[in-house]
């Protein structure tokens, strides 16, 4: 974005700035005098390009998540085209590390089958504890993965039948995978600023669907990416909303699902009686196994530097 005078605005500059000084990139000068042999290293085995769209009278005007990945998918798929051939293109976060160092060479292998269109990966959260980003988390993530349960059970309760949406192939920024040149013939990311991932892969459904083709999902596999847990508010994907829900003085409050209109502690036995409700629900048990054994927060873990 354009310059509105803020210290985090000059904050944010310096840092793009120096990752785009990074020596690196194929498409700037390497010194070997000045650069050193890791940096020699990465240029011999990858083939990275600097796209600045942050520089003074670069930046993307009104820009936003889906704009700024548009922009890089466009790059990707023109690069394929200039070689006449429909490659692959993964897409990550900046804060996301592939845990896996096969990640790569196993879902190119899944796509030698020529009906899959596009890969969801699974992701892992972890809390840094030395992140600023981080800072107040741990204190209350127990609290955090309690209520996100009762918040799935509650919906599930309130509708009156075990939602399977959980299940589906969702197509999240920070792993996914697809063809190239049909990115562009669904349209590209959408221009929007929240869930433009989630958007593009409803896109790319869509088109497997009237094609012929299919789509998969990571947990299957557990393939996947590691990425930070912490509150950032960079993007409008920002988890702080959440934390704003939690008490961190006494019991965190909650509506009773069971009478309307009251409020009652947020405890591992109310949780308890929500999941033996859902539990005899059609689809119930399926439910249950996904938020106590394989959804994201089941892998929840922490580390410091």
């Amino acid at each position: 974005d354009l310059n509105d005078g803020s210290a985090k605005w000059a904050t944010t500059r310096e840092h793009n700035a120096a990752v785009l000084a990074l020596p690196i990139y194929r498409d700037l000068p390497f010194d070997p005098a000045t650069d050193n042999t890791i940096t020699a290293r990465i240029r011999a085995k990858l083939v990275v390009h600097q796209i600045d769209c942050s520089g003074p009278g670069r930046e993307i005007v009104d820009c936003n998540a889906g704009r700024a990945r548009q922009r890089g998918l466009l790059e990707a798929v023109l690069r394929f085209a200039l070689r006449g051939h429909n490659g692959l293109i993964f897409h990550t976060d900046a804060d996301c590390w592939y845990e896996d160092p096969e990640f790569v060479g196993k879902v190119r292998w899944l796509f030698n089958d020529p009906t899959l269109l596009a890969f969801a990966g699974a992701y892992y959260p972890e809390l840094d504890l030395d992140d600023p980003e981080a800072e107040g988390i741990e204190e209350i993530i127990e609290t955090y993965k309690l209520y996100r349960r009762y918040d799935r059970l509650k919906r599930d309760i309130t509708r009156g039948y075990a939602d399977m949406n959980f299940n589906d192939k969702i197509m999240l920024g920070s792993c996914s995978v697809h063809r190239a040149f049909e990115a562009v013939l669904v349209g590209g990311i959408p221009d929007i600023d929240l869930c433009e991932d989630v958007e593009f892969g409803n896109r790319l459904k869509e088109y497997a669907t009237e094609n012929g083709m299919r789509l998969e999902h990571g947990r299957r596999w557990g393939l996947g990416v590691v990425t930070a847990f912490r509150v950032s508010d960079r993007t409008g994907a920002c988890i702080e909303h959440r934390f704003a829900k939690l008490s961190r003085n006494g019991p965190t409050m909650v509506d009773d699902v069971f009478n309307a209109g009251q409020q009652v502690p947020l405890t591992p036995e109310y949780v308890q009686r929500m999941v033996d409700i859902v539990r005899e629900m059609p689809n119930g048990q399926s439910r249950i196994e996904y938020l106590f054994l394989m959804s994201p927060i089941c892998h929840f873990r922490t580390r410091r530097n």
